[in-house]
């Protein structure tokens, strides 16, 4: 029995153009951005690079070697694979972990950190990096013995090639025979791993979102001096609800490519026979997200409509109500005048009463605005967007 390596990855959306900025930065060239050029030249002599290799399979990728034994493979589509023979199994996972932590992510982090903003809501969530240990050969009892420390096994596949135990975060992959698609196998693992992962978070979110809505509406009425400062939180929904759609629909152009890499190696019945995944799955979770948030965006809208029309209203009623008080101040001014059998002189109680009358305009302008502040409108007479159902999702 021999452990080969221990590895980790992780998956978001990139591209080709991506790719390209990361070569160019891993190979020290300037970047055209606004980027500070000497956080990004500190940021890369941080990972201390050997070598950069560009390799085009189905997918174009970049083999980087590190300085600490640790090498990585970073791929068009945004998967990046990072390993690290082994040596000590405890020291290797501390080592890989404290590279990608701390020298890795920050460096990649900033190189993209530009350009439209992640949502707050997405900013602070993380999913537990995989961890893979692969070995050659092992026993099934000697594979437990490794996993035992780490974390209880919950699952466990077998196959004439491969044999994986999972336990939380860990992975021990056990490879068999002449098996030599190890690194094809954990890609696949983290793709359909971190997939899945956002797929879900983006469920949740569009609960939460919902409910938040929800109590909106459910409310009944509210102050006129809520309105306002209720629709800016619904229009900082909106952002969110939008730009995470925007990540939604890139996501279907990523299946094809991962599925190709699955038809050349022929792995279909692999996946499906012994991984217990395929990516139809992956296209059928994400056109239920798409239509799921299809659904939060047009509640979402009509809430902003809602108080939109709100606004209106109160703005309206305010209006009105100085306008007549306006009107009345007009009317006796002019009769005043009319009345008059001289022209008008100033004088000390002419000065007095113009000063009580300021101020009584004044009283008056901060009652309204106190009164309208506080008059309630009923949200529900203004209908919302039909579309909820009798069930949760």
């Amino acid at each position: 029995m021999k452990i080969k390596k221990v590895a980790l990855g992780y998956w978001y959306q990139r591209t080709s153009l991506h790719l390209a900025e990361i070569n160019d930065f891993l190979l020290g060239g300037p970047s055209p951005l606004d980027l500070n050029q000497k956080r990004l030249k500190d940021l890369r002599n941080e990972l201390r690079i050997e070598s950069v290799k560009t390799d085009i399979d189905v997918l174009e990728r970049l083999d980087i070697v590190f300085d600490n034994g640790i090498t990585s493979r970073i791929y068009e589509d945004g998967l990046v694979l990072i390993s690290k023979k082994h040596t000590d199994l405890n020291s290797d996972i501390e080592a890989l972990n404290r590279f990608f932590e701390d020298k890795f992510l920050p460096a990649v982090n900033y190189l993209f950190s530009l350009g439209a903003p992640v949502p707050k809501e997405l900013a602070g969530v993380s999913t537990p990096t995989p961890i893979f240990i692969v070995t050659d050969n092992a026993s099934p009892q000697e594979a437990k013995n490794i996993m035992a420390p780490l974390q209880p096994i919950f699952s466990e596949i077998r196959d004439k090639n491969v044999h994986i135990l999972k336990g939380g975060k860990y992975y021990l992959i056990n490879i068999l025979g002449d098996f030599d698609k190890d690194e094809h196998l954990l890609e696949s693992l983290i793709f359909f791993k971190e997939f899945k992962a956002q797929l879900h978070h983006y469920l949740n979110l569009h609960r939460v979102l919902w409910e938040k809505i929800e109590d909106i509406k459910e409310k009944g009425s509210i102050k006129g001096k809520d309105v306002s400062a209720t629709r800016s939180q619904l229009e900082s929904y909106k952002k969110t609800v939008e730009l995470i759609g925007g990540r939604i629909e890139q996501m279907n152009l990523y299946i094809p490519t991962r599925s190709a890499i699955v038809s050349k190696n022929g792995w279909e019945k692999f996946l499906t026979g012994v991984l217990e995944f395929q990516y139809d799955n992956l296209d059928h979770n994400l056109a239920y997200i798409k239509s799921i948030w299809t659904m939060t965006t047009a509640f979402l809208d009509s809430a902003i409509q809602v108080f939109s029309e709100v606004t209106s209203l109160s703005t309206r009623d305010s209006v009105n109500a100085l306008t007549i008080i306006s009107s009345i101040g007009v009317i006796s001014g002019v009769l005043g005048f009319l009345t008059a059998d001289k022209l008008p002189s100033i004088t000390h109680n002419g000065i007095v009463y113009f000063g009580l009358l300021l101020l009584g305009t004044i009283a008056v302008n901060r009652a309204l605005k106190y009164i309208f502040r506080h008059i309630r409108y009923k949200i529900n007479d203004i209908k919302f967007a039909k579309i909820t159902s009798d069930r949760h999702i």
